[in-house]
């Protein structure tokens, strides 16, 4: 839902700002049990397809 409205925003500042909230989230489900994590990592494909960037500070 967010990344659809995303989409419709104009400000960059506002969208950075999304990415930089929605990244720790995702990285943190990634430590949960593997019927968790098998879903998460199935939407972070989907949003790094729309949002390259968006793990670029997370991941080592």
């Amino acid at each position: 839902m967010i990344l659809q409205q995303m989409e419709l925003i104009t400000s960059t500042d506002i969208v950075r700002n999304l990415c930089k909230k929605m990244a720790p989230p995702l990285v943190t489900l990634l430590s949960a049990e593997p019927e968790i994590q098998y879903v998460a990592l199935r939407n972070i494909n989907l949003i790094v397809q729309r949002r390259p960037t968006i793990l670029a500070h997370e991941i080592k």
